[in-house]
């Protein structure tokens, strides 16, 4: 029997459940970002909305992309689904 495979047979997947991680994106991270884009000096205040603008983003693409999976009846994310997802949202990215 292959591994992770019941005898039983299988049951209905459950989604976990994400909790909301206030650190999901590091202060370190966010001003390697903001160097990339240009920006010299950033405000204390201004590392929890670029928290919350980037984890709405990534929620939205997440959402779009699972919406592209399930509609394809896979239950395997592929690359060609987030690439649709932020084609979508008008961020292409190509060499994929």
């Amino acid at each position: 029997m292959a591994k992770g495979k019941s005898a039983a047979g299988a049951g209905k997947r459950s989604k976990k459940v994400l909790k909301a991680n206030s650190a999901s994106v590091s202060q370190g991270s966010i001003r390697r970002l903001a160097r990339r884009a240009g920006v010299k000096r950033i405000a204390a205040a201004s590392y929890n909305e670029v928290r919350d603008v980037l984890r709405r983003f990534v929620d939205g693409v997440v959402r779009d992309a699972t919406a592209y999976t399930e509609h394809a009846k896979q239950k395997t994310v592929a690359t060609a689904h987030i690439i649709a997802a932020l084609r979508k949202r008008g961020r292409a990215i190509y060499g994929f």
